[in-house]
């Protein structure tokens, strides 16, 4: 119970005030100090007895600075990124927490939280062709433990990519974690830029047609273009533009049904400050009726053949042989997983199908095996999601949960700085959180913390909220004492003695 700043961890006492109030008026005391001093004396037994508590505000707290790193940040933005940071180390207090998370078309921890020490440059490399800013935020917000105070400071040039972030925006402000941010962006002076390319939407097979590119030429100058239909050149040279907007004119003849992409760059003659606005793509259905896609983990199949008999053709390639894109899906008209485990198709074609089959109508089927639904890890994936059976582990399917106890060592020597202006801590924690995040609500886990006792962190039990649970390892910090591993071995098999699985580990990070 709450009253302001004061905390009463026991606040069920406070009813007993009650028949204290009752008493003052059946047994009266004649003299008044008597009586102030009986009232006293009442009240600071019961305060004592709910165990009061005054939480005095702070300015502490977790910074999670978000950098973008993608390719349409300007050339310097690094080195601007690395010199913020260092700013805001130099205004950190001894017990404030800094944390890094770069992004580009996925975010990466480049620094957990840890107190002010040296950050000299990002150890990541993420992918540079896209911005998910969603991801970021998310993966930012789960370094700040819930309830601790923490702010989130974004260094971006504003475009995303991805889904939108607006809902994290929300939730952060829900927890009380301000997002605040800087913006980097790149002069527009001088930017040659493809604007658009008009197409019709879907040909007949042997029909001509007219292609249109409207370009942005903001000073006089010889523009070079290449168009190319999938990755054949039909269109080449160069042409001087005036300034203002102007449009190339192309013709073309679509073939066999399926999907055409047309790939238009341009080169200006003069100096181009952004150049990720020279090249365009653009799709173009060919009418008719299209093949299957058959996936299996051979590239040869027998339904194939069946299905050849029936008059319905199709195509059978490896899954982990497939380029999977929108563009390459776009000729198939529906696509067959045959057996086929959810690795093989990778995480772009588990995230790419089911927005092809929603947004296309395009159809999905997955025959069984030992490489299929549950089994082949399509659980809790956006593919398992669209077929119209249930995953869902039934009890007697649990026997086959795994139950672990992971035990970190916290002494000393877990402070020793490493890398990145990390510490031997940190990595433990980062390990432990990834073991958290990989189980599934079925499975069970527990963790201590060791130093010259066993603490427990995590109590152990089902795996029932990963990101609470992860959140609260990182947490952990080296506060000196021995290691003592039989005591930390001795307390992870108590545990386990606990779980109902019978698959069963120990993990000691030491």
């Amino acid at each position: 119970m709450n009253f302001g700043p004061f905390v009463f961890q026991q606040p069920i006492w406070l009813l007993l005030l009650l028949p204290f109030v009752a008493t003052f008026f059946i047994w009266r005391i004649p003299s008044r100090l008597l009586t102030v001093l009986r009232v006293l004396l009442i009240v600071l037994l019961v305060l004592a007895m709910t165990q009061p508590q005054l939480i005095l505000p702070t300015r502490s707290g977790t910074i999670v600075v978000i950098a973008d790193r993608s390719r349409s940040m300007p050339g310097n933005s690094e080195e601007q990124q690395l010199q913020a940071i260092e700013l805001l180390m130099g205004r950190m207090g001894s017990r404030d927490r800094l944390a890094v998370v770069s992004f580009g078309a996925a975010p990466v921890v480049d620094r957990t939280p840890t107190g002010p020490s040296v950050f000299g440059r990002f150890e990541s490399e993420p992918s540079r062709d896209a911005s998910d800013l969603h991801a970021a935020i998310d993966k930012a917000l789960s370094l700040i433990p819930v309830g601790d105070s923490g702010r989130l400071l974004v260094l971006s040039d504003g475009r995303w990519t991805g889904r939108k972030p607006n809902d994290l925006a929300s939730r952060s402000l829900q927890r009380g974690v301000p997002i605040d941010y800087r913006l980097y962006e790149r002069s527009m002076a001088g930017d040659v830029a493809i604007l658009s390319l008009e197409t019709p939407a879907s040909v007949l097979p042997g029909e001509a047609y007219t292609l249109t590119a409207w370009l942005r030429v903001p000073v006089a100058q010889d523009v070079e273009f290449e168009l190319l239909n999938n990755d054949k050149v039909i269109a080449s040279g160069t042409r001087h533009m005036p300034s203002g907007d102007g449009r190339l004119t192309f013709r073309d003849r679509a073939g066999n049904p399926g999907t055409i992409q047309y790939s238009l760059r341009v080169k200006g003659s003069e100096f181009d400050p952004i150049e990720e606005n020279n090249r365009l793509q653009k799709l173009v259905g060919v009418e008719g009726a299209k093949p299957i896609l058959l996936v299996n983990q051979t590239g040869t199949s027998k339904l194939s053949e069946i299905l050849e008999q029936s008059g319905m053709r199709n195509e059978v390639v490896k899954g982990g042989d497939f380029d999977w894109t929108l563009q390459k899906l776009s000729n198939y008209s529906g696509l067959i997983i045959e057996n086929t485990d959810a690795q093989q198709l990778g995480a772009m074609g588990l995230a790419l199908i089911p927005e092809w089959v929603r947004n296309t109508g395009a159809g999905m089927m997955m025959t069984g095996g030992r490489s299929s639904f549950a089994l082949g890890g399509y659980y809790l994936t956006d593919v398992g999601e669209l077929l119209p059976v249930s995953m869902e582990q039934r009890k007697e399917h649990r026997k086959l949960a795994s139950a672990i106890v992971v035990a970190l060592d916290r002494s000393g020597s877990m402070a020793m700085p490493i890398a990145g202006g990390r510490v031997k801590m940190d990595l433990a924690n980062l390990g432990t959180a990834e073991v958290i995040r990989m189980l599934s609500p079925v499975d069970e886990i527990g963790v201590i913390a060791v130093d010259s006792s066993p603490h427990e962190i995590i109590r152990m039990g089902p795996n029932s909220d990963p990101q609470t649970f992860a959140a609260r390892v990182m947490t952990i910090e080296s506060t000196g004492g021995g290691i003592y591993t039989y005591q930390a071995l001795f307390r992870s098999v108590e545990m386990l003695q606990q779980s109902r699985s019978n698959t069963r580990h120990v993990i000691l990070f030491a």
